[in-house]
């Protein structure tokens, strides 16, 4: 945020109004307006240097993420056309990341995670630029896009687990909802803004050198991370044993680890449990109702647009509310909230009302995934982080199949219905939780 010419900076840190002795009220609301927001709770960690790096190669890498899917979906339709051929691809690329993830979250446990970012984002990058002077010398194939989505879905399995475990050793407990706060609303920023840039480069400068610009940001988010890397070695949170266990062993440990702890199992099961139940009902099913119901393609945009709307809310007011007192109490309620939500989707009558209850959904889901990441963080052994994030992203994304599946089958028997179930399979899973003592006691 640049500064305005007529505020200083005092000794203490606060901005003053240079001009507040002849304004009246309404010069100085400006100023304070901007006092405020600068105030909220939410920007403290990027006070943190070390912060402030991992958040700027988070940002670079996650837009770099997010215009490649769209390129990489145009390619592969440019050399396939349209049908199964892409979803057989990215079918294929997502199977290296599932079954690599446990091992990448070991990995993350034994040497640094901002090392760990740092390496497998410069990874990123050669295989961009290699899929750059393909596409520039028109050498692509579609058996070479196969290859090169299942490396980079490799090397997902490694980056996420690190990116997650490495948020704790660069802030104290109570700046854990925050951070995580900036870390996923850039996730969502970028959800918006990766695709168009994505659109206008390749309108601009055709694929070939889209594809180099997205290797240019990854290797800008691998510098910031090396930055990282160094700096962070020397800070005392970073300083933890390094596992001990090697191989399926160490695996087969932080899986018991996890398990066997009854808080992190319920926690886990409302994340896998919002995975089944909202991933397939709101792309299958909102399809589904936006084609029927609301109007086409174009009333689908505008659910999803606001979805993500909320979502970023959600997040945002997690990072500015602070650590609420009895956090159990709030996951549980987010949990149950988007559940409901879920159910009156089947009932929505017109776009309006669904966009209403999207925004809603999308406010419990980005407030839940804050406060229940930033939990995790501070419950797991630190020796044991990189593996119970690695299982964090694995309940997140795994099941994804498995929802779209049920959710196709149960088109069958009607809208409301289906909504129906799948609010209520999350409902049910808030209560189950919320049996639990040691969950609704969660501080």
């Amino acid at each position: 945020m640049s500064a305005r010419p007529d505020l200083l900076e005092s000794r203490d840190g606060k901005r003053t109004n240079v001009h507040s002795k002849c304004a009246g009220e309404e010069s100085d609301a400006p100023a304070s307006w901007l006092e405020r927001v600068r105030g909220l709770p939410l920007w403290r960690p990027l006070a943190l240097p070390l912060f402030r790096r991992l958040w700027a190669g988070s940002a670079l890498s996650l837009l770099a993420d997010q215009a490649f899917l769209i390129l990489f979906t145009l390619l592969v339709l440019r050399l396939a056309g349209p049908g199964a051929e892409l979803g057989a691809i990215l079918a294929v690329a997502a199977v290296p990341g599932a079954v690599l993830l446990p091992i990448g979250g070991w990995v993350s446990d034994r040497v640094p995670p901002s090392a760990v970012m740092a390496a497998t984002t410069a990874g990123r990058m050669v295989l961009m630029a290699a899929l750059a002077a393909l596409v520039l010398f028109d050498a692509v194939a579609v058996w070479q896009l196969s290859v090169l989505g299942g490396l980079l879905s490799a090397l997902d399995a490694f980056y996420y687990p690190a990116s997650m475990a490495i948020v704790p050793a660069l802030v104290s407990d109570e700046r854990l909802e925050p951070a995580n706060a900036l870390v996923q609303g850039m996730e969502q920023m970028s959800g918006l803004v990766g695709p168009a840039l994505a659109a206008g480069a390749v309108a601009a400068v055709g694929l070939g050198p889209a594809f180099g610009g997205v290797a240019v940001a990854f290797a800008l988010a691998a510098l910031a991370y090396v930055a990282l890397a160094r700096g962070a070695l020397a800070l005392p949170r970073a300083q933890r044993e390094p596992a001990t266990e090697s191989g399926p062993a160490a695996i087969l440990a932080g899986a018991r680890y996890a398990w066997g702890d009854p808080v992190i199992r319920a926690l886990m099961l409302i994340l896998a449990a919002l995975n089944v139940a909202a991933a397939g009902p709101l792309v299958v099913g909102g399809a589904a109702l936006a084609t029927e119901r609301f109007g086409g393609a174009g009333a689908l945009g505008i659910f999803f647009a606001v979805f993500g709307a909320g979502s970023l809310l959600g997040t945002a007011a997690a990072g500015t509310l602070g650590r609420p007192r009895r956090r159990g109490i709030a996951l549980l309620v987010a949990a149950g909230l988007f559940g409901v939500g879920l159910a009156a989707l089947g009932l929505a009558p017109g776009l309006g009302a669904a966009s209403v209850i999207a925004v809603g959904m999308g406010a419990a889901a980005g407030y839940l995934g804050v406060v229940l990441v930033a939990w995790l963080q501070e419950r797991a052994e630190p020796a044991m982080l990189g593996r119970v994030m690695s299982l964090v992203v694995l309940a997140a994304v795994a099941l994804d199949p498995v929802s779209y599946a049920a959710t196709g089958a149960l088109l069958g028997i009607g809208l409301t219905p289906l909504f129906a179930i799948s609010g209520g399979l999350m409902a049910l899973t808030a209560l189950l939780a919320g049996s639990l003592g040691a969950v609704r006691a969660l501080e």
